[in-house]
This record gives C-alpha cells, sequence and structure tokens, in this order.
C-alpha cells in the first residue's frame, strides 16, 4: 500500500502490480479494528467513481495503518 499526505492511495498486489491512484475523501475513517475508506478514482473517460473499502488494522504493517491513520485524520 503507497499513501501520500495528500490522501493518495494505492494498492499492490501479490504479482507486484499498482493500482490506480485513488484520492481519499474527507467522509474516510480510522478505529481501532481498521480505516473505512471511501475514494474517489479517475477513469479512463474522464469520470470519476466513488470507490469504499474497509481495511483492518492487522491486513497491513503497523508503519502503513499508523501513516494511513495520519492521513485520514488531516483529510
Amino acid at each position: 500500500m503507497l499513501v501520500t499526505t495528500q490522501g493518495s492511495i494505492q494498492f499492490i498486489d501479490n504479482r507486484g502490480q499498482v493500482s490506480k491512484p485513488m484520492q481519499l475523501l474527507d467522509k474516510s475513517r480510522a478505529s481501532a479494528l481498521g480505516c473505512w475508506l471511501v475514494a474517489q478514482v479517475s477513469l479512463a473517460d474522464g469520470q470519476e467513481q466513488r470507490r469504499n473499502g474497509f481495511i483492518f488494522k492487522d491486513s497491513v504493517s503497523a508503519q502503513n495503518y499508523s501513516r494511513l491513520v495520519r492521513v485520514i485524520r488531516s483529510l
């Protein structure tokens, strides 16, 4: 998982492929169990699509989770 301080997030799969960048929105939330992500991704035709998902705290490294929480709280 790649997260920038501006709220851009990308995921890396098991084969090392990186997803399209998504912009986290201010409706994203962090809790003791994990983070509820609300993100917007730009499609090839110029439209934008919202995506929702939950990341459990123990499914990423402590460093990545801490960074994600900091970014979400700063949105």
